[in-house]
């Protein structure tokens, strides 16, 4: 089995935003979500998934602070995941100690790469890049 893990850019971004509503729906049952009276997984009046999807938009505005992946699984989109770094973070979640953060994107992907593979059960033969 392939499984890639790969940074998304303006012109893949499409892909998480066709993945985000599936995200949602599997949730709803989780958190007893509802659709509006739209149809859309939102808590407000989101007419459309477009709508819904342009607050994504800063995840490629951002790039060594917001780092969005897309998971494939034999080249066919399965997952992804949003990565982000302060001040993107809850309180609290920066080291805090010496108050040293990574700031570097490349530093991040290859951190997210070593933990990804690690998510292949019993297989390490994923093609992650």
């Amino acid at each position: 089995m392939k499984v890639s893990i790969s940074l998304t850019d303006q012109n893949t971004k499409f892909v998480i935003n066709n993945l985000y509503p599936l995200y949602l729906h599997d949730l709803s049952e989780v958190w007893g979500w509802r659709p509006n009276l739209y149809g859309v997984f939102k808590t407000d009046d989101t007419l459309t998934l477009q709508d819904q999807n342009k607050v994504f938009d800063i995840w490629w505005e951002k790039p060594s602070i917001l780092i969005p992946y897309l998971v494939t699984v034999e080249d066919i989109p399965a997952g992804f995941a949003l990565v982000a770094t302060p001040p993107y973070t809850p309180h609290g979640t920066a080291d805090e100690s010496n108050g040293q953060q990574q700031e570097s994107a490349g530093l991040l992907e290859k951190d997210g790469r070593e933990l990804c593979a690690g998510f292949v059960p019993g297989r390490n033969d994923g093609d992650i890049r």
